[in-house]
């Protein structure tokens, strides 16, 4: 199989496998709610009597829960009874803000209530008459209340709400909000149950019901009355919700699905793009470069990854050029010592540039922007007039070796980024898809393919970032020629990797090593070879053959560092520079109740 559809298939499985974490939620905290009843009793006199009762199950130490219960203006709670089970209890009621009361019940292990519960399940019952939560228009009764609320610190699992009516005739009712819609509700006489297995925090499940007026006595003191009709507008209100939210939830599914596509489109285009022609080449080691090609030109073409691309050139085409310099003499190098530390200026030698090409002239060039009588003193590069100057001589050498020497008609001789482009391409889209998507989903409440759409979005913008990051070669081919020359340069870099080189290329080919080092920094991997020329057996100062080497002088004492430094100086100096100045009808989720709780 092909090493590249390799890399990327390893790449997305192990973004599937980690995606798992978006939607895993650990928990450290001690208690959990394991099971909820919540009981509502509409009375024949407008009065909703309400009993919540929850089963807490405490790991550790605890002193108490509360409850919080959202009040609007007109509205009180009233005959309020605490009871608990597995443990002794006391309770205060507490204004919590102007139009929530809390509830705050504190839990005992023994009867003389000293002692806080520890480790341990209880049960608390919390009943409360609501007035003025249900409404009486002129032609029905309604109610809209919030069996779970938004408010609750902690999920809960089994939660059952039941809803006891005068009678089941004539009533009728929705399940808010859409997610929750198709809980199916079940009649045992004139109590309606409602069920569900979890509700999760920042969620609220809410039941809207008419019922008819004759079930209502003539007097309903406890009740809200609106002097007008409220039926066909309350089932207009919920029949557009629904069918608005049905829509959106469909469309969200489909959604889904082209996101799940577009996650793969990245290997359609490979497998159109990216797969490499076959050729008859099957080396393991090239022992000597493999074409005459100039260091920067292997540089541009041959070397390539995520932060570089086929056609660009990176330092080391610049390092590796001075290298080539310094090696064919044009260059020089001399020592300096000082406080015991050894460390090295370039000079330009008087010898003939006539026979050097456009672009090694310019390199000398660039590195005259630290020349000082004749010598170039890395030492000014603390000089912001040195460094502006060598990073504007610098950008301008790489933009002109590009244009004639990696122009679009050379680069096609070597490599069709084609489906490169498309890569990126279908990454950005991807990504914005991804994002739009994440957000609307997110704010998107209540809708049941929300959630799942919100995870696929986030899988999207996951796939897209590392489309985005993929080299270009996984989306991109090699030409026939251009396949060939890569392989043939990747086997001399891993021969050049290779420590056991130094046993066959001894000291005396210095010569060797020098062309060898030239490319090893336009390949990007100096310092390997660098390591495996420092640690010649018996090398010392007293060996001649090596400490008059020009090249080696310049690697050994940290030429490539200096280069390194120069560039980061210039870079930051111009990065600097460009610094500027810088009471009617309720709409879903309306409903009374709600609010929520917790332990403490």
């Amino acid at each position: 199989m092909d090493k590249k559809f390799i890399g990327i298939f390893v790449v997305l499985i192990i973004l599937f496998a980690s995606i798992g974490l978006i939607s895993a939620e650990e928990d450290n905290n001690a208690y959990q709610m394991t099971m909820g009843i919540v009981n509502l009793t509409i009375g024949e006199n407008g009065l909703l009597h309400v009993s919540e009762t929850y089963t807490y199950q405490f790991d550790g130490t605890f002193h108490g829960v509360y409850r919080d219960i959202p009040i609007r203006d007109g509205q009180s709670i009233d005959n309020v009874k605490i009871n608990t089970t597995n443990a002794y209890s006391d309770y205060e009621i507490l204004d919590k803000d102007s139009n929530t009361k809390r509830i705050k019940i504190y839990l005992y292990n023994d009867k003389a209530k000293t002692e806080p519960i520890q480790n341990k399940d209880v049960n608390v019952t919390v009943e409360y008459d609501f007035i003025n939560a249900i409404k009486i228009y002129k032609d029905t009764g309604e109610l809209q209340y919030k069996v779970w609320g938004t408010e609750w610190t902690k999920p809960i699992h089994n939660f059952t709400a039941n809803i006891n009516y005068p009678s089941k005739n004539g009533v009728k009712y929705w399940i808010n909000p859409y997610k929750y819609s198709k809980i199916p509700g079940k009649w045992n006489g004139s109590t309606l149950t409602i069920h569900s297995n979890y509700l999760d925090t920042n969620n609220y499940l809410e039941l809207r019901t008419t019922i008819p007026l004759n079930e209502f006595s003539n007097d309903t003191p406890y009740a809200i009355h609106i002097n007008k009709d409220g039926l066909k507008n309350i089932e207009k209100i919920q029949s557009d919700y629904e069918n608005k939210n049905e829509i959106t939830d469909k469309a969200f599914s489909i959604i889904s699905i082209i996101e799940i596509i577009l996650i793969f489109v990245p290997f359609g285009i490979y497998y159109i793009y990216g797969r490499e022609p076959k050729i008859s080449y099957d080396g393991i080691y090239e022992r000597e470069p493999p074409t005459k090609d100039s260091p920067a030109f292997v540089n541009g073409v041959f070397v390539s990854g995520i932060k570089k691309d086929i056609g660009k050139l990176n330092d080391n085409a610049f390092k590796a050029t001075i290298m080539s310099l310094i090696n064919k003499g044009y260059l020089s190098i001399e020592t300096k010592e000082k406080n015991f530390v050894k460390s090295l200026n370039i000079k330009i030698t008087n010898k003939d540039q006539s026979n050097l090409k456009d672009y090694e002239k310019q390199a000398i060039n660039v590195i005259r922007a630290f020349e000082k009588d004749g010598i170039v003193d890395f030492s000014n590069m603390g000089n912001e007039r040195y460094c502006n100057l060598y990073n504007s001589r610098y950008t301008t050498w790489k933009n002109d070796f590009t244009s004639k020497y990696l122009s679009k008609s050379i680069l096609k001789q070597y490599f069709n980024d084609n489906g490169a482009l498309f890569m990126r391409i279908s990454g950005v889209i991807n990504l914005i898809i991804g994002i739009l998507f994440t957000f609307i989903s997110f704010t998107s409440d209540g809708l049941s393919n929300g959630p799942l759409l919100m995870k696929i979005s986030i899988i999207l913008i996951v796939a897209s970032i590392v489309t985005l990051l993929l080299p270009q070669t996984i989306g991109g081919q090699w030409t026939p020629k251009g396949r060939e020359e890569y392989e043939k340069w990747e086997n001399f870099k891993k021969y050049l990797t290779d420590f056991s080189l130094i046993k066959e290329y001894p000291p005396e080919y210095i010569a060797i090593w020098n062309e060898y080092l030239v490319y090893a920094t336009a390949l990007g991997v100096a310092k390997e070879v660098q390591k495996a020329m420092k640690n010649i057996e018996n090398l010392n100062e007293d060996d001649m053959t090596m400490y008059n080497n020009d090249l080696f002088l310049f690697t050994y004492y940290g030429g490539l560092n200096m280069f390194d430094d120069a560039l980061i100086a210039g870079q930051y100096n111009q990065d600097m520079s460009n610094l500027g100045n810088l009471g009617d009808f309720g709409d879903i989720g309306g409903g009374f109740g709600g609010g929520g709780g917790g332990a403490f």
